[in-house]
This record gives structure tokens, C-alpha cells and sequence, in this order.
């Protein structure tokens, strides 16, 4: 499952910041976004097995912050 949009759809929640796993011009760093300095500009939902996985589903370019999350 693939969404895009400003909210999370209901029954879905991250894992808060510090269990992201921050992404910039396809170097990983073990921490996520700093709070006080960014905000979310929207958000992907995709169903992977793994972290790598979805490591290698993102974009050579650009800066990602990925997070898991609970579908209740």
C-alpha cells in the first residue's frame, strides 16, 4: 500500500522521531529528522518486510526520514 497525503489515515501511527532512520542523497544515518528543525511536508505509507527494503525503494536524491508504523 502506497499513500500519499497531509494526515495519517485512521488506525495508522508512527514510531516516534528518534526510531527514524534519516536519508539524504541515499546516505543513511541512525537517527531521524531533529524535531525543532523540520517539518513533515507529507508522507508515504508503504508496506515492506524491512528496513532495507524500503531503503532501496527510495530515490537516489533527496532527504527521507523513515519511520515504522502500527496499523491497528
Amino acid at each position: 500500500m502506497l499513500a500519499f497525503g497531509s494526515s495519517l489515515p485512521s488506525g495508522v501511527s508512527l514510531a516516534p522521531p528518534e526510531t527514524g532512520t534519516l536519508v539524504v542523497d541515499s546516505a543513511v544515518h541512525s537517527s531521524g529528522f531533529d524535531g525543532d528543525a523540520s517539518a513533515l511536508s507529507g508522507f508515504a505509507l508503504v508496506d515492506a518486510a524491512s528496513l532495507d527494503e524500503v531503503l532501496d525503494r527510495l530515490p537516489s536524491e533527496g532527504t527521507f526520514e523513515v519511520r515504522p508504523a502500527e496499523v491497528t
